[in-house]
This record gives C-alpha cells, structure tokens and sequence, in this order.
C-alpha cells in the first residue's frame, strides 16, 4: 500500500477507534441512567412523601390539641375537629399512596403498619371527642381517653421514613456504584484502544520509519563510499521505491568504480611497463654511454699511436733524408 495512503488510512482507523470508545462509555452510562433514573426518582418521590406524610400526621396531632384547648367555644371545637378529621384524610391517602408505590420489603411493611395504627388511633380519638364533650370540654378527660395513642403510629412512621430513607440511599448508592462501574468499563475500553493505538503506532514505524531508518543508513554508507551495504527493500510504497532506487544507484556506481578500477589497473600496468621500458633504456643508454667511452679512450690511444707513428715517420724521414744527403756527399767524395 502507498504511503499517501497509509497515512490517511491509519488516522482515520484511529479517530474511528476512539469515536467508538466514546459512543461505547456514552452509552454505558445512558444505560447506567435508565436503568436506575426512574428507580431513584421514585425512591426519593417516597422519602419526599413519608416526610410530608410525617409533617401531616404532627399536624393532624396539633389539631387535637388545639380541640381540647379551644373546644369550650363551639365554633373553634367545630373548627378544630374539623381541621383534625382533614388531616386525618390527608395522612391515611398518603399512606395507602405510598403503601401501593412502595416496592416490597419493611419500609412498605411499616407503612402499612402505621396505617392501621393511625386507624386505631383515629377511633380512639372519636372516642375521645366524645368524652371530652361529654366532661362539658375538660381537657383533660379528652386527653386521659387518648393518652398515648400517637406514639405507636408516630414511631412506625419515623422507622417507615427511616427504612425509606435507607432504601433511597441505597438505591442512589446502587445508581453511583454502577455509573462508577460503567466509567471504569469505558476507562478499561479507552486504554484498550490506547493500547491498539500504540500498537498501531509501533507498527506504523515498523512500516515507515524503519524503511526510512533502512534508507537514510543506505545513504550514508553510499556518501562514505562503501557500496557493498545491502538495501533491504519490503513492500511497494513510495519507501519501498526509493529504496529501490537507492539500491540501482549503488549498483550502478558499483559498476562505475568496478571500470574506473580496471581502467586504474590497466593505466598502472601500462605506468610499469613505461618505467620498466624507461629502466632498460636507461640501462641500454649506459652500456652505450660506457662503449662511447671505451670507444674514445680507444680513438685517444689510437691518435696518440698514429702521432707516435706519424713522429716516427717524420723522424725516420729525416734520417733518410740524413742519410741521402751524407750518401750525395758521399758521391761527391769519390
């Protein structure tokens, strides 16, 4: 594959790894919310419910106070009962709505516990009206017929919001361990592909920058003048062609050296012969040199001889002319 291709091809395997690990810890975590959102929304609507539920039954208890404290004038005593017997409605609609909402377990157990008990209580204090009107509105024969008839139910409602409260947080709990665990789900993807990432990389450079590495190693030996180092040439991308390249270019100046070589040879041995040839000749003109030489000294004796001669000549010349002449005076004599 070509490199103008490669590269584009590895970012995009990369944006398209890290977009999928993105998508996979978003919807681990919508998951995570839709599982548990409508659950802890509920959870926490039944806590709201049970605390209100509590701040109403209190108030309903202030109501019959107030009817025994106020009772003696008519229209408060009907005023009073009446606000007590409305929030009597009030805390038992709460309470069988958050009995039907409440999923199985004690919360729901107490629940309906205190329903009942706030029934029983409601009869006692029917029971109690009726003392407390007929004692001519004594307070304390209307409190005497209800003395601790709250406490049961207002005890079953604290442990009610208790277990409810216990129950939300829970469910809050069990909804952060999740999204906890969904984070750490995408965590261990995004490092995962982290991981290909780098693998991706290490490969990447496998591919290029160890041919490049190869090439620019190549080069070097061939700027140095070794021509022997070997191109180790994989693939058929633009790398691969330069270093193809490279390796023609080493055998071509191989080829190149190798004829500049023999032709240095052949010069060099042409050089030894001219010298050896300069060597004879020089030895041939010595010998001649030492012949001339001899020859000279020879012609030097040889003139010196012909003079020798040529004074012996002149010299016996003259002895015969000597003798010519005593021999005529001789002639004359007789």
């Amino acid at each position: 594959m070509k490199l103008s291709l490669k590269l584009p091809l590895a970012f995009t395997v990369a944006l398209l790894l890290l977009f999928a690990a993105a998508l996979f810890g978003i919807g681990r975590l919508n998951q995570a919310l839709d599982t548990y959102q409508v659950p802890v929304a509920q959870s926490f609507a039944h806590e709201r419910l049970a605390s209100a539920m509590l701040h109403d039954f209190k108030v309903q208890v202030q109501e019959w106070k107030n009817v025994l404290l106020r009772g003696k004038d008519p229209a408060q005593l009907t005023r009073y009962w009446a606000a007590f017997e409305k929030q009597e409605k009030i805390v038992r609609d709460e309470a069988q709505k958050l009995v039907a909402d409440l999923p199985p377990g004690e919360g729901r157990e107490r629940v309906a516990q205190f329903a009942q008990a706030h029934e029983r209580m409601g009869a006692a204090y029917r029971k109690g009206f009726e003392a407390f009107k007929a004692a001519d509105h004594d307070p304390q024969a209307g409190d005497k017929a209800v003395a601790g008839m709250d406490r049961e139910p207002s005890q079953l409602l604290d442990q009610a919001g208790d277990l409810i409260a216990k129950a939300s947080s829970a469910m809050a709990e069990s909804a952060a361990t999740t999204a906890q665990r969904a984070t750490t789900i995408s965590l261990v993807v995004m490092l995962v592909v982290c991981a290909l990432g780098i693998a991706g990389a290490v490969a990447f450079s496998r591919t290029v920058v160890n041919p490049l590495d190869n090439a620019v190693r190549v080069s070097q030996a061939v700027a140095s003048g070794d021509l022997t180092v070997a191109a180790h040439v994989q693939g058929k991308d633009e790398i691969a062609q330069l270093l193809n390249a490279l390796h023609e270019m080493q055998q071509s100046l191989s080829r190149v050296v190798a004829g500049v070589r023999n032709n240095a040879d052949s010069v060099a041995m042409a050089s030894t012969e001219i010298a050896q040839g300069n060597n004879d000749l020089s030895a041939r003109t010595e010998q001649q040199a030492s012949a001339l030489e001899e020859t000279s000294a020879s012609m030097e004796e040889l003139s010196s001889t012909v003079q020798a001669n040529a004074e012996n000549a002149r010299q016996a010349n003259q002895l015969a002319v000597s003798a010519s002449t005593v021999a005529v005076q001789g002639g004359d004599v007789v």
